[in-house]
């Protein structure tokens, strides 16, 4: 499973090329963006069963970036979430409805519960996070992992 934003153009470049270092390429080194971005086009195409998560298209110009980059790619699975309802006819769209403040601040303390020092604020603070991330699911998700993983990076003894 690989993981790029794209809200622009540019960053679906941007991240694209530097998923080059996380596959481990021998491209990763090089100093072309472009060198790296076809790298990684070539690996997807070569090794079959990734998921290639796009997050944030949300603009047109993001949006006609995937377009192009979609006949380019194969041998796996891509996801993105967007706000556009204009797709061709080769993207499947799947509408996803948000969650509830009061449910996604439920996901939150439920994915992290058992890991984290349980603390008075919590329920006030995970509404607020629920908010502040409009209830997406992969949003909240992200969210509960990173939560998770600073858990773990400030008390690296701590029993899980």
């Amino acid at each position: 499973m690989l993981f790029a934003p794209a809200s622009s153009p540019e960053a679906l470049n941007r991240t694209l090329a530097g998923l080059a270092a996380v596959l481990d390429l021998p491209e990763k080194d090089a100093t072309e963006e472009a060198v790296q971005r076809q790298a990684v086009i070539h690996w997807l195409g070569s090794h079959p069963g990734w998921l290639l998560i796009l997050d944030g298209i949300d603009g047109k110009a993001a949006a006609q970036a995937v377009e192009a980059l979609l006949p380019q790619i194969s041998g796996g699975q891509v996801l993105f979430t967007t706000r556009l309802s204009k797709w061709s006819a080769a993207v499947q769209r799947l509408p996803l409805e948000v969650l509830s403040t009061e449910a996604a601040a439920a996901f939150l303390l439920e994915r992290t519960a058992g890991n984290r020092r349980d603390e008075p604020d919590d329920p006030a603070m995970a509404r607020e996070l629920a908010q502040d991330l409009d209830g997406l699911a992969l949003a909240l998700e992200q969210a509960g992992a990173y939560i998770l993983a600073l858990i773990h990076i400030s008390e690296p003894t701590r029993p899980r």
